[in-house]
């Protein structure tokens, strides 16, 4: 039993590097913009990896992910005129980011062979969150 805790701890240590790597980049992205509208898209999906990575420590599901801020391409801006394309490219970013993050956990959770209810919790969150950047997205193109 000894053994397959160690595998399941490794898994965990796997996924948590890959969404502090990602959490990174989304603040790097942050800490370079001058809307304050993309500041919070990238927040909003920083609070939620965070929120999955500590639930995946604990080895628990998390049931409920950050509501999704109320975003307005014309409102709340840092400086004179807003680049809504900018504000695409960042969801088009963490949109691709978590895409290959989702295909990275199933592969990692299949390679390990565990099938935990907190892992195909975590991954099927990833893909929730992934969506929801293409919704607010494609939400942003239509406007």
């Amino acid at each position: 039993m000894g053994v397959s805790m160690s595998k399941e701890d490794e898994l965990i240590d796997e996924i948590t590097k890959s969404n502090l790597k990602i959490q990174e980049q989304l603040k790097d992205i942050r800490d370079e913009t001058f809307h304050n509208n993309i500041s919070m898209i990238v927040d909003y999906f920083i609070a939620n990896l965070n929120l999955m990575n500590e639930a995946l420590k604990k080895k628990e599901t998390l049931e409920k992910l950050e509501r999704e801020p109320d975003i307005r391409i014309y409102n709340h801006r840092k400086v004179e005129a807003p680049d809504p394309e900018s504000i695409q490219s960042v969801l088009l970013f963490i949109s691709s980011t978590l895409g290959r993050e989702h295909d990275i956990v199933l592969g990692t959770i299949r390679k390990y062979e565990e099938g935990k209810d907190y892992l195909e919790n975590y991954a099927s969150n990833i893909e929730r969150l992934r969506i929801r950047s293409e919704n607010l997205y494609h939400d942003l193109v239509e406007r």
